[in-house]
């Protein structure tokens, strides 16, 4: 069925159910009210009958004249009323028929359907063992009721027809071809207004899809130093309750390097989507200098609402994602939280009384979420140009369980992995990104190694494993430390610790709330990385541990502050001459 079709008959019946409804209950009301007045009337006129016949006797019986059939059946004959006259169960007479099959008892009142009309039958008892049934014809209210019907029937149809063909004509201009294009092969090809997209499945309206060959800055440096995003890739961030998920993802949000980015609260907290309605209008967009809400989509689907709008949110997201990157725009698609996604494919599931699998979530959640996932991507579209879709969802895990089927299954299919720890987070290191735990597999691809190489320094990568090995050997001396103790270790071993530290305070963390320390060019990152990892790489001569904290606490200090000063400011280069000095006047001790 096309889509005029669709609206068409869509519009004709919600217009002949309101016009249906409406008029039906309009009909049947004013008939209820005309036959409570009619009921009223025919019961002061059965009260009336009742105390004319009542008085007749008793005037009889005065005059000492006989009450008998013959003159009963007279009185209640010539009251010209439709009635029947009982003594106990015999009847004496009656001046309707169909009415001696009614002995009705006292106050008792019955419609009474004969073959040609449709009477109301009241029954009332009189002295001297006598019982009066009357009957009042409602013959007439019953067929002006059917004649207004129908004649509301063939109003609605006629309003219907010209609606219809209202509509249609409406329908037909809306969906009428705008233009036709002919291919290079000489096909035709209609386009209308209407466009449709599938939504559980890919958009591929592209040539090829290469691998991803740049990364994607975020402003974030513990993602693009130690783990970089590539533009067209995939991560997710897993981490327990509280330790920032959604906090970061508003952070790339805002600073990310892309055309369109695409929101999905999937099963989020109202407070936490309430909070980007209110902040993102206010924010104004680094890069064009607009409110960021020109560049943002919302797709709101709070934790209150149907499981089935998760499933339907997260698959909207991404088809939006596939139909903007068609456009050759670059798309940043986030998801809050892929986990609460899963409860909805798992209670949907059960439902369906489908086998489960792992904590009865789906058998096939693995495949489920790789799908998903590989719908991401750079493509090269007919024109030559280029469009990507990064999608970076995050996972919710039950008490920080990064074992579960969901994080699993999101491992094997996303090829960045931020791993937020609650240690870091309680120790309020933010983004409390794991260093160690955390990795960028796009960092082994040759495209990758080439754009860092051209797009920051030679050897970028092997700095940025250079960097990681550091700190992998500042969290072994922090245990050598503290087992042993502070004297227990030679004064290396708090030197390979402090240097991890300054890795981390000055690379690794970052401050979210701060305007300038919030995003972080590649330019800075590069300046500041290096500085750390020049000074990581010198060998200092320390009498003892207490000097050697002291001067990298100092050093921390002075580096914590240049992240606050602005870019290539006085300020910025008045720490770093401090910074120089300081260096080198711990080397010539």
């Amino acid at each position: 069925m096309r889509y005029f079709q669709k609206l068409l008959c869509l519009l004709i019946l919600v217009l002949a159910a309101s016009f249906g409804v409406g008029g039906c209950v309009l009909l049947y009301s004013d008939f209820s009210v005309q036959r409570s007045r009619m009921a009223a009337a025919n019961a002061a006129a059965h009260a009336q009958a009742c105390t004319l016949l009542q008085t007749e006797i008793l005037d009889l019986q005065r005059r000492g004249i006989s009450t008998g059939d013959a003159a009963l059946t007279a009185r209640v004959t010539a009251q010209n009323v439709p009635a029947a006259l009982w003594r106990g169960d015999t009847l004496v007479c009656a001046t309707l028929e169909g009415l001696q099959n009614f002995p009705l008892g006292d106050a008792a009142t019955v419609t009474v359907r004969t073959e040609n009309s449709i009477y109301a039958v009241y029954a009332s008892d009189l002295q001297g063992g006598l019982r009066l049934v009357t009957a009042y014809d409602l013959t007439g209210l019953y067929r002006d009721r059917n004649a207004a019907l129908m004649r509301f029937l063939l109003l609605e149809a006629a309003v219907l027809a010209a609606a219809s063909a209202v509509t249609a004509l409406l329908a037909r201009r809306l969906t009428r071809p705008l233009a036709v294009l002919t291919d290079a092969e000489g096909g035709d090809h209609e386009v209308t207004m209407v466009q449709r997209w599938p939504v559980k499945q890919a958009i591929r309206s592209y040539v090829e899809k290469p691998r991803p060959d740049r990364i994607m800055e975020t402003g974030v440096r513990a993602i693009d130093t130690f783990n970089p995003l590539a533009e067209g890739g995939t991560g997710f961030i897993p981490g327990p309750f509280g330790a920032g998920k959604t906090v970061l993802q508003h952070a790339i949000s805002k600073q990310a390097d892309a055309d369109v980015i695409i929101m999905i609260a999937c099963g989020e907290r109202a407070n936490e989507v309430v909070e980007i309605f209110k902040e993102f209008p206010e924010l104004i967009d680094p890069h064009t200098g607009h409110p960021l809400m020109e560049r943002t989509i919302i797709i709101c689907n709070t934790s209150n609402m149907p499981v089935a709008a998760r499933e339907a949110s997260v698959y909207t997201g991404m088809t939006i994602g596939e139909y903007y990157r068609a456009m050759g725009l670059k798309v940043l698609v986030m998801a809050d939280s892929t986990s609460r996604w899963a409860q909805a494919l798992r209670e949907m599931s059960n439902r369906l009384e489908e086998l489960p699998g792992q904590d009865a979530f789906p058998m096939d959640l693995s495949a489920i979420i790789s799908n998903f996932y590989s719908r991401a991507g750079l493509v090269r579209l007919t024109n030559g140009q280029t469009g990507s879709v990064t999608f970076l969802g995050t996972v919710s895990p039950a008490g920080g369980n990064l074992k579960e089927p969901v994080t699993e299954s999101t491992k094997k299919a996303a090829r960045c992995f931020y791993a937020l720890a609650q240690a870091r987070a309680d120790s309020k290191r933010y983004p409390a990104i794991d260093p160690l735990d955390s990795y960028s597999k796009y960092l082994e691809y040759p495209e990758i190694r080439e754009y860092l190489d051209a797009h920051i320094g030679k050897g970028w990568v092997d700095n940025v494993y250079a960097g990681k090995t550091l700190v992998q050997r500042g969290k072994e001396a922090n245990d050598q430390i503290n087992i042993l103790g502070d004297d227990g270790v030679p004064v290396e071993y708090h030197e390979r610790f402090w240097k991890s530290e300054l890795i981390d305070f000055v690379i690794l963390q970052q401050d979210a709330f701060d305007d300038i320390d919030a995003n972080c060019p590649l330019e800075r990152q590069k300046m500041m990385f290096e500085m750390v990892l020049d000074i990581c790489n010198k060998t200092f001569d320390f009498a003892d541990f207490e000097e050697c904290s002291k001067f990298f606490k100092t050093l921390i200090n002075l580096f914590r502050q240049m992240n606050y000063a602005e870019w290539q400011s006085e300020k910025f280069a008045d720490y770093r001459s401090q910074i120089e000095a300081l260096v080198n006047e711990q080397l010539n001790k």
